[in-house]
């Protein structure tokens, strides 16, 4: 077992590449192009949307999707993987946040009914059988000030992608490749963030990963320039 200062140390660390993230963001922002971050965990999702913000001006924050089997949404215990997005609203740099794709499993109900008692944060579940809901994404981010959008897409979200939350019951890719074509086509994000892929240890995941990873990259390239 770990004691106290071990997660301490961690969370330390965390915030360490926060403060490296934001920079590089902001610069590729400020040069007037689209940042596309690959890899890593989602607790790059924290300082990627605070770079955008800094480089575009974006005083009252921004807007975001999210494609994920969790909500990332966690208490401001320290930073980690888990509470990147509401880092990011608690602090004013997400105006509005969606979560699509939800597994009930995966989340604690206490962090869901925390959830719920935000405005300007909503979820949906992953049912079976049915494809990411788009719309109601869209609806909800939409329903606020006219800022820009972020588009995360968690690897985990996705049935039998090498990641860090491997799940077996999820997305298929082609439903994310139309899930990201269709939030291009009225939002036109800020940015595009896949993350938690994990190659574990047979060169079999690095192709998978490798190819989803490429296959997103060029959904989203060309989608949004159509």
């Amino acid at each position: 077992p770990k004691d106290n200062q071990y997660y301490t140390k961690l969370r330390s660390l965390c915030q360490e590449l926060d403060q490296r993230v934001v920079p590089v963001v902001e610069s590729v922002v400020k040069a007037g192009l689209v940042p596309i971050i690959v890899g890593g965990g989602h607790n790059n999702a924290y300082p990627i949307i605070q770079g955008v913000c800094r480089g575009a001006g974006l005083k009252q924050g921004m807007r975001c999707i999210n494609l994920d089997a969790h909500a990332d949404f966690r208490p401001l215990e320290g930073r980690h993987s888990g509470n990147a997005f509401s880092y990011a609203f608690y602090q004013g740099f997400l105006h509005r946040y969606h979560v699509t794709g939800i597994n009930s499993q995966a989340c604690s109900e206490t962090m869901l009914k925390n959830i719920d008692l935000e405005e300007k944060v909503s979820y949906t579940m992953h049912e079976p059988g049915k494809a990411p809901d788009a719309e109601s994404a869209i609806e909800f981010v939409s329903n606020s000030r006219e800022l820009p959008t972020g588009l995360e897409i968690d690897l985990d979200a996705l049935s039998f992608i090498p990641a860090s939350a491997f799940a077996v019951s999820g997305y298929s890719l082609d439903e994310a490749r139309i899930f990201i074509r269709q939030i291009n086509q009225k939002l036109k994000p800020a940015y595009l963030h896949l993350a938690e892929g994990q190659i574990r240890e047979t060169l079999n995941d690095a192709r998978i990963i490798g190819k989803t990873l490429t296959t997103l990259v060029l959904e989203f390239v060309k989608s949004y320039t159509r």
